[in-house]
């Protein structure tokens, strides 16, 4: 096993998404967020009176909503009163028509007041949408430390996505002060939620001692758990380790197999440590990196 430098840096950086905030999911629908609807409250109902209307509102809201096709606007219509209701999932699905412009105009700054209602209402992913309005300035001020409060209470109530977002302010020091040590807490909540882009970036601080004692077998195993999740640049970076034998034991044939993964999925840079690698390889160590990534991941790429 052989020593790492002081300060191993990976030679390539994560793929999309990694070591970057989430900007609120996979679509625009998730880049919406907070403040609170001015609506006034009705006056206070008996509470089964109460639950029966708001069980109703929800019932035709989501008639509209799995329409086909979808009545968007009717939806708008009765979302609104359970809204005004105090119905959390009422005000953040209407942000969401609101933010996506969905039955209506687009008003991101509506959808941002719909989502910290949801947000004060304690539903989680409200309070998430609010971190992620208040960071990249939709529907309100841009503002981080307003950001990185929304995302806390979003953490708090268990969301894995928002424990990955403030992990990431945290780390990089994007619109609060940079604190590594405070970013692996919230990285290993994410991970644990089954955030697998928060290992890979768990494991890249423990490769470029941010803060902390590097610890390059930690970061191996890391990487290691992101790879049984099917993440291209984990393998990437622990085929790096296991090639030099960086916190483990160097192995050439795992090095490649990890490598015709990473390759396989367009992992960049993937290609050229290949020729790398192989130019240290015998015919049968090839042969066996080949049946292990085939084995692993089906077969790959040559």
């Amino acid at each position: 096993m052989n020593k790492a430098p002081d300060k191993l840096q990976p030679t390539q950086s994560p793929p999309d998404g990694h070591d970057e905030i989430v900007h609120a999911g996979a679509t625009k629908r998730q880049r919406r967020d907070s403040v609170a609807t001015t609506a006034e409250q009705p006056p206070a109902r008996p509470d089964a009176a109460r639950l029966k209307l708001l069980a109703d509102l929800r019932r035709l809201s989501f008639a509209a909503l799995r329409a086909q096709p979808p009545d968007y606007a009717q939806a708008r219509f009765w979302l609104l009163h359970a809204s005004r209701r105090g119905d959390a999932w009422a005000s953040l699905t209407l942000g969401l028509l609101h933010g996506e412009g969905l039955g209506g105009t687009a008003d991101p700054k509506r959808a941002a007041r719909l989502f910290r209602r949801a947000g004060r209402s304690g539903d989680p992913e409200g309070m998430f949408r609010c971190g992620v309005a208040f960071q990249f300035g939709e529907g309100v001020p841009e503002d981080g430390k307003e950001a990185a409060r929304w995302y806390a209470r979003a953490a708090r109530a268990g969301h894995s996505c928002a424990a990955f977002n403030l992990a990431t302010m945290l780390a990089v020091g994007t619109g609060i002060a940079q604190n590594p040590a405070r970013a692996i807490r919230f990285y290993e909540q994410a991970a644990a939620g089954g955030e697998t882009r928060a290992l890979v970036n768990l494991a890249n601080i423990y490769v470029r001692a941010d803060a902390v004692a590097q610890n390059l077998p930690e970061a191996a195993r890391l990487y290691g758990l992101a790879v049984e999740q099917g993440d291209a640049g984990a393998a990437f970076h622990l085929a790096q380790l296991q090639f030099h034998g960086y916190g483990v034991a160097r192995d050439l044939v795992l090095a490649k197999a990890l490598l015709l993964f990473a390759d396989r999925q367009g992992f960049q840079g993937a290609g050229s440590m290949l020729e790398t690698v192989d130019g240290e390889m015998n015919a049968a160590e090839r042969r066996a990196a080949v049946k292990e990534a085939t084995r692993r991941w089906g077969r790959p790429q040559q």
